[in-house]
C-alpha cells in the first residue's frame, strides 16, 4: 500500500498523480488490470480529461453524464434553438458549435445593439451579415439556410427528425473524434423521439431532466485493463492496481429533513419513532437523537465502503488525498469527519512522510480554488475544433442496386416509380407550404419589386436542394413549386388569402389544446378574420390530379381532410366568438373547397 497525500485539496493535481500511477502500473504490469475506484462520480471528472489527453483509453460505465459532454450540449442548444426561435442563448450557441464555428467577435458584431430582434431574423439581414468577418459569412451563408429550413419544417416533423436533420446538414458528424460521440448523439436522439411526435412543443425543463439521467457511452474502442467506476460498482471484483483518488472528499450534505424516522422491531412487533418538524433555529430531542444515529450509521457504512474499496486489489493499492499541516505548528490537521480518509488516520497514515513535504509544493489555497485553477479562472484554457472553412456536406453513397437472377414484375416498378414521385411531391408540398407563408406573413401587397417573385423562386430551389431532392427529378419538382407559386398569385382566391388586410391572420400557427386529457397539438396553415367578421381556417394542398373528373377528386379530398380541418376548428372556437368557415386551396389545381363548420 502507497500513500500520496497532498497538501491541500487540489483537484487537477491529484488527477496528475493518478495519471502517473496508471502509467507506472502499466509498466510495472503489462498485462495487468488497473481500477480507479471513487466514493462518488463526480470525483472522476478531472481524471477522465487528464486520461483523454494522455491518450489513455477506459472503460467507465454510468460514470460521465451525458449532459457533460459536448456533442451533448451543442445537440440540446439546437433543440432549443429550434423549437424556441427567441432562445438567444441558445442560438449563439448553435452558432459557437464547431459546426458552424462563429468567433467570437463575428457573434458580437452579429447581435450587437439588435436585442429587439431574434437571432435568426438578423441572419437574413444582409447588412447584419456584412458586419462579420468574410469567414464568418461564408459560414452564415452554409449554415443560416439549414438552420432557416429547419426551423419552418419543425411543426411538421418530429423532433428527433427536425434536430437530427439539421445536425447532420451542418456537420454534426464530421465534429465527432471518434464513433463513442456519434453513439452519445444517438442516445439524446432516442431520447427526443420518446418525448415528442410530429408538431410536439418541446419542453426543454423536461428534456434537461431525462439528459441528466443518461449516462455517455463508454468507449468502444478501450479494453477491461483500465476501468473507472465507484466502489460499490466494484463489489465482487478484483484488479492487479487499485488506485483510490479523493478519500479526502466528504459527500454533500443533504438538505434539512422535514421529518425524522426511525422503524425498529422487538419480541412485540415492529416499531415506529417519528420526530417532529423542527421550527427555526431549535430542534426536538427526539429529532436530534435520530439524527445522531443516522450519522453513527452512515460513519458504519463508510467504513464497510471503504472495506470494500481496499480489498479489490491484488498487487498494488495507492491511497489519495489531502491533510493539511496545521499553520505555525508542526502537526497534521485531521481529515473531515465524513471522509474516507478519516478512518484510516492516523493508524495507517504515515506522518513522518507528511511532515516531511518541503513546503510551497503547491500553490496556496488561498489563491487557488479546490480544483486547483487560480480563482477567476475556467481553468486551462483548450482550443475550441471546429469544421474548417468551406466545408460541405459530402455526397451521399451510390444506391446499391439490388441484383437478382429472377425477372423483376413490371408492377414491382410501377410501385417504386410511384414511392419517389410521392417523396418528391411531399418535397414540392413541403416547399410551397413554406413560400406561401412567407408571402402571407409579410402580406401580398408587399410584392411590389419586379424581382420579387424570381427571388422566391430561386429560395424554392434552393430549398429543394437542401432536400435532397434527386438530380433527375429536381428540375420537375422546381417547375411544379413555380406553377403552384405563379398559379396561386394569378389567382383572385388565392391573392385573397395571401391578402395583407385580413385581421387577427396568422400563418403555420401552432396551437395546443387540452382534448380528453391529453394534449393536442396543430399547425394551421393560413387563418384570418375577413371584413365581414368569418374566421376562416385553410390548408394548402399540393396535389395533382390527371384523369377523371377534376370536382369529383376535389370532393374526395374534401371528405378525406374534413376531419381535420374540423379539429383544427374545435380549437380556434375555443379562442374567439367568431363564426367559423374551413378552406382547402390546391395551388397547382386552381381549386378550392370550403364549408362550414358547426359550433356547438
Amino acid at each position: 500500500m502507497a500513500q500520496h497525500l497532498l497538501g491541500e485539496r487540489h483537484d487537477v493535481a491529484e488527477a496528475g498523480q493518478v495519471l502517473s500511477l496508471v502509467k507506472q502500473a502499466r509498466a510495472e504490469f503489462p498485462q495487468g488490470s488497473v481500477a480507479i475506484l471513487v466514493r462518488a462520480r463526480t470525483h472522476l471528472i478531472e481524471i477522465a480529461v487528464q486520461l483523454k489527453q494522455a491518450g489513455l483509453r477506459f472503460q467507465a460505465v454510468e460514470i460521465e453524464s451525458l449532459n457533460r459532454r459536448t456533442v451533448i450540449q451543442d445537440l440540446l442548444a439546437l433543440a432549443r434553438a429550434l423549437s424556441h426561435p427567441g432562445d438567444r442563448i441558445a442560438w449563439l450557441a448553435v452558432l459557437r458549435a464547431p459546426y458552424c464555428g462563429l468567433t467570437l467577435a463575428d457573434l458580437h458584431a452579429l447581435v450587437r445593439d439588435s436585442d429587439s430582434r431574434t437571432v435568426i431574423d438578423l441572419l437574413g439581414d444582409a447588412q447584419c451579415r456584412a458586419r462579420l468577418s468574410e469567414e464568418g459569412q461564408m459560414r452564415i451563408e452554409r449554415a443560416g439556410s439549414v438552420l432557416e429550413t429547419a426551423l419552418c419544417q419543425q411543426a411538421r416533423r418530429s423532433l428527433r427528425s427536425s434536430v437530427e436533420g439539421a445536425w447532420i446538414a451542418l456537420g454534426g458528424p464530421a465534429c465527432m473524434p471518434d464513433r463513442t460521440g456519434l453513439e452519445d448523439a444517438e442516445s439524446f436522439f432516442r431520447l427526443l423521439e420518446a418525448l415528442g411526435k410530429e408538431g410536439d412543443s418541446l419542453d426543454i425543463a423536461s428534456l434537461k431532466q431525462q439528459v441528466e439521467k443518461l449516462f455517455a457511452t463508454p468507449d468502444v474502442l478501450a479494453d477491461a485493463s483500465l476501468q473507472l467506476m465507484t466502489i460499490h460498482k466494484a463489489k465482487g471484483l478484483e484488479f492487479d492496481t487499485v488506485i483510490l483518488p479523493g478519500l479526502s472528499r466528504v459527500p454533500s450534505q443533504d438538505d434539512s429533513q422535514l421529518l425524522h424516522w426511525l422503524e425498529y422491531g422487538d419480541e412485540f412487533g415492529q416499531k415506529l419513532v417519528l420526530a417532529p418538524i423542527s421550527a427555526q433555529g431549535e430542534e426536538s430531542a427526539a429529532a436530534s437523537y435520530l439524527r445522531r444515529l443516522e450519522k453513527i450509521k452512515r460513519r458504519l457504512e463508510d467504513g464497510r465502503l471503504l472495506y470494500v474499496a481496499v480489498t479489490r486489489a491484488k498487487q498494488r493499492l495507492h491511497l489519495l488525498g489531502h491533510i493539511e499541516t496545521r499553520d505555525a505548528e508542526d502537526e497534521l490537521a485531521e481529515p473531515p469527519q465524513d471522509s474516507l480518509l478519516a478512518h484510516l488516520y492516523p493508524h495507517a497514515i504515515d506522518r513522518e512522510a507528511l511532515l516531511a513535504r518541503p513546503p510551497g509544493v503547491l500553490p496556496s489555497a488561498r489563491r487557488s480554488n479546490s480544483s486547483g485553477h487560480p480563482r477567476g479562472s475556467a481553468g486551462p484554457a483548450r482550443g475550441r475544433p471546429r469544421l474548417a472553412e468551406g466545408w460541405q456536406l459530402p455526397e451521399p453513397p451510390a444506391s446499391i442496386q439490388a441484383c437478382s437472377t429472377a425477372p423483376v414484375a413490371t408492377d414491382q416498378e410501377d410501385v417504386i416509380t410511384f414511392d419517389w414521385a410521392g417523396e418528391t411531391a411531399r418535397y414540392v408540398g413541403t416547399v410551397v407550404h413554406r413560400l406561401l407563408q412567407h408571402i402571407g406573413a409579410m402580406g401580398l401587397e408587399r410584392l411590389e419589386q419586379p424581382g420579387d417573385i424570381p427571388e422566391l423562386e430561386r429560395i424554392g430551389h434552393n430549398l429543394l436542394k437542401q432536400m435532397a431532392v434527386p438530380e433527375d427529378r429536381l428540375e420537375v419538382a422546381f417547375s411544379d413549386v413555380c406553377k403552384a407559386l405563379q398559379a396561386t398569385l394569378a389567382d383572385e382566391r388565392g391573392r385573397w388569402i395571401l391578402s395583407g388586410t385580413h385581421s387577427d391572420a396568422g400563418c403555420e400557427l401552432a396551437l395546443s389544446s387540452r382534448v380528453d386529457e391529453r394534449v393536442e397539438h396543430i399547425v394551421i396553415d393560413r387563418t384570418f378574420v375577413d371584413e365581414e367578421g368569418m374566421r376562416w381556417i385553410i390548408d394548402y394542398k399540393a396535389s395533382t390530379h390527371k384523369g377523371g373528373s377534376l370536382d369529383e377528386f376535389l370532393d374526395r379530398e374534401q371528405e378525406r381532410y374534413c376531419e381535420q380541418l374540423e379539429r383544427y376548428a374545435n380549437v380556434m372556437a375555443r379562442m374567439g366568438r367568431h363564426p367559423i368557415r374551413l378552406g382547402l386551396y390546391f395551388p397547382l389545381l386552381n381549386g378550392w373547397r370550403e364549408w362550414a363548420y358547426a359550433m356547438d
